[in-house]
């Protein structure tokens, strides 16, 4: 077995040394020991991120208020980095290029359903991810039009719209832009009207 880079036997001799002595041996052990170990716990890691938060979580949390403040960046793109990726389970990839075009163009949520409210609660930082921010949504509305290229069926004027409770989630890079947005994520499908599925439609 090798624990902190050596082998047991070298650590501790099978057991044989007071506990005192064997910890010594653990916390001394050679340099390049410790820079190895070092170097694979960083390699399990993004090179763009590190254990510690980039913000404190209340400039976390005003972050991803700013992004859904700007209309999920729609309305203000400086604010995703150039690197920005969109996901949800029925869609993306998308760079940013590519969101753009998609939700400003061909995906016009807010001309289907005017009064779409997202219900957003719970803002926190992730705690294995110090970079990126959750917040639920519950999100209603009645949708009277197209979202894009997707009309009502003929027979319909209206459709009331309850969706089930999703998790959203913001990245952000060292310079406070957004890198990754997920939505649409369902945390209990047997909530709302649409038949387990998340975003809108």
């Amino acid at each position: 077995a090798i624990i902190g880079g050596a082998p047991t036997n070298q650590l501790f001799d099978n057991g044989s040394l007071p506990p005192l002595v064997a910890l010594g041996r653990f916390f001394g052990r050679p340099t390049k020991q410790q820079q190895s170990i070092k170097e694979a716990e960083e390699s399990l890691s993004s090179s763009s991120t590190s254990l510690l938060p980039p913000f404190p979580d209340s400039v976390m949390i005003q972050l991803a208020k700013g992004v859904l403040a700007s209309n999920f960046g729609l309305n203000d793109p400086n604010l995703l980095a150039e690197v920005f990726v969109y996901v949800e389970p029925l869609m993306g990839p998308l760079e940013k290029e590519k969101y753009l075009e998609v939700f400003s163009r061909e995906y016009t949520v807010r001309e289907g359903v005017p009064d779409l409210d997202y219900g957003l609660q719970n803002f926190r930082v992730d705690p294995y991810d110090p970079y990126r921010v959750w917040v639920d949504s519950r999100a209603t509305g009645t949708r009277i039009g197209n979202i894009g290229t997707r009309p009502l069926p003929p027979t319909v004027n209206s459709a009331t719209y309850k969706a089930p409770p999703e998790a959203i989630s913001f990245t952000f890079d060292d310079d406070g832009f957004c890198t990754r947005l997920t939505a649409a994520a369902v945390l209990d499908p047997l909530l709302g009207n649409t038949g387990g599925l998340g975003g809108v439609y």
